[in-house]
């Protein structure tokens, strides 16, 4: 059991002679192995003896975030060209119907499994309106019953979406009365889905018509659906600590006493997150400048990174608020446990964590 010995408000001096103390190794992720807890105990004195802790766990490695696949459920459907529109009868009469716009291309974002995560769609094409050419020295076309073009829905420009915030790489842990808190890397957040593109616009038939005749406008292609964001993945955990002693206010004193700790566990990796994709095609081809087309659909923002777990400390005697008092007594210490290197990719970088103490004595 760990602690093998746990020592709470021993006021009352209290010796303990000729006995050895050994805690077990860790058998848990981020498990740290601590022979002698006390707290709050100022009149505790070990003799003539040993106390040893174990080994303690490496933490574990952050699990990459999924890679979404993006689907084309529906293309984007082109929009409609202007044309004369005559009743069959007195060639003169168009019906009170525009023509509709396309409507936009439709995706899904799917996990690895199959299952849909989420999907999009892109912005229908605007209305193409109804139109009576009107002469005179500058002829023009005139809006007819009242039905004029629209633009496409959706009508603020595609683009990429927000990326993803970065979690960081842990520091050092912590003690408290309950044992030793591991420094766990944190998570960063997911990007988000790339925006969709706008539709396009309806628009009043060419110049070129001859006076007096009615014309239905075109009507808009629709736009693209946004791309899939990166998802963030999950932080490295921080390896355990393994402690002969802690104690916490509690000044204890050693005489002729061996005090052992063992390795620490190391610290685990952080991740990158998946790669966002590309936004779907709008109906339109775009061409610089000109607001009436349809666009694409924007790029899914790439996720934040989460950080690297830091290596567990091992210790001897490890204080907080009150220092031991040693006498004729030796420390002996294993390794701390292993941090994580920087590493880079794809741009991100996730920095280092740091490699855990090894001491004789430290203060918390």
């Amino acid at each position: 059991v760990s602690p093998a010995i746990h020592a709470v408000s021993i006021t009352v001096p209290t010796r303990i002679d000729n006995f050895d103390v050994e805690a077990p190794d860790a058998t848990d992720a981020s498990g740290s192995s601590i022979a002698v807890l006390a707290v709050d105990s100022n009149a505790l004195t070990f003799a003539k003896g040993s106390i040893k802790s174990g080994s303690a766990m490496k933490g574990d490695d952050g699990v990459e975030g999924e890679q979404l696949t993006f689907r084309i459920d529906r293309a984007a459907q082109p929009g409609t060209p202007s044309r004369q529109c005559l009743d069959s009868v007195t060639q003169s009469f168009c019906p009170p119907t525009p023509q509709v716009g396309g409507l936009g291309g439709m995706r899904s974002c799917l996990r690895p499994s199959g299952e849909v995560a989420m999907t999009s769609e892109g912005g229908a094409g605007g209305l193409g309106g109804i139109y009576r050419r009107v002469g005179g020295a500058f002829p023009t076309w005139s809006v007819d019953n009242g039905i004029g073009s629209t633009d496409g829905a959706m009508g603020i420009p595609s683009a990429a979406g927000i990326n993803g915030t970065n979690g960081v790489s842990a520091g050092v842990g912590t003690v408290s009365a309950t044992g030793y808190v591991a420094a766990d890397g944190t998570n960063g957040t997911s990007g988000t889905a790339g925006r969709s593109g706008r539709g396009g616009n309806g628009m009043a038939p060419p110049m070129s018509a001859e006076v007096g005749s009615r014309y239905w406008g075109s009507a808009g292609a629709g736009g693209g659906p946004g791309g899939c964001p990166g998802l963030v993945g999950m932080a490295g955990k921080g390896g355990g600590a393994s402690f002969g002693v802690l104690a916490l206010r509690s000044p204890i004193r050693f005489d002729g006493m061996l005090v052992a700790s063992a390795a620490a566990g190391a610290g685990g990796k952080g991740t990158f997150g998946s790669l966002p994709t590309e936004g779907g095609l709008g109906a339109d081809i775009p061409v610089a400048g000109d607001t009436n087309r349809a666009e694409w659909g924007g790029t899914g923002g790439h996720s934040g990174i989460s950080g690297n777990g830091a290596g567990g400390p091992s210790i001897a005697i490890a204080h907080q608020g009150g220092a031991p008092i040693l006498t004729q007594t030796n420390t002996k210490v294993g390794a701390g446990g292993a941090g994580i290197e920087a590493r880079s990719q794809g741009g991100k970088t996730i920095p280092a964590s740091p490699a855990g103490a090894s001491e004789g004595v430290k203060s918390f």
